[in-house]
């Protein structure tokens, strides 16, 4: 066979396969790994405290408030909250829930989640009197001055 016949009835075949099987998958279809889908991990924290994780993402992406991991269908993830000084964990939120510091779960879609840590700082209770410098100041002057007129009272 020549050339030119090799050339023709190549792209017969090829004209033939894109006018009759149009429902057929693409080639990125066909030849594309099932298990290489892959989804994001939104995190988010909300308080004082860091939060690791495992395994490492394929990509992560920093943003002002979040963090976006990208994973591939069906990976384990450990996320640990650890909280800073003064801070305590105090729950997820979001598409996965708990308590525990420690959270593990087979990523299979988009998912959002939030570590929540609150300050664990005891705020002293109010005390009554006065607390603004300039209130406290304006009685020590007119205590001083009261005091004054009392004692040119006494002298007369």
């Amino acid at each position: 066979m020549n050339i030119k016949k090799c050339l023709t009835v190549f792209i017969f075949v090829l004209l033939s396969v894109s006018i009759f099987l149009p429902g057929v998958a693409s080639s990125k279809e066909i030849f594309d790994d099932p298990g290489r889908e892959e989804h994001e991990l939104r995190l988010k924290i909300d308080g004082s405290g860091i939060v690791n994780y495992d395994p490492d993402a394929e990509d992560i992406n920093e943003l002002e408030e979040e963090w976006i991991f990208t994973y591939r269908n069906g990976t384990e993830i450990i996320l640990f909250a650890e909280p800073r000084e003064n801070w305590e964990f105090v729950e997820w939120r979001g598409d996965k829930e708990g308590k525990e510091r420690n959270i593990t779960f087979h990523i299979e879609e988009d998912i959002e989640i939030t570590a929540v840590f609150e300050n664990d700082v005891i705020e002293p209770e109010s005390t009554p009197g006065f607390k603004s410098p300039s209130i406290i100041i304006a009685v020590m002057i007119s205590i001083t001055i009261f005091e004054k007129l009392r004692t040119l009272k006494i002298r007369e």
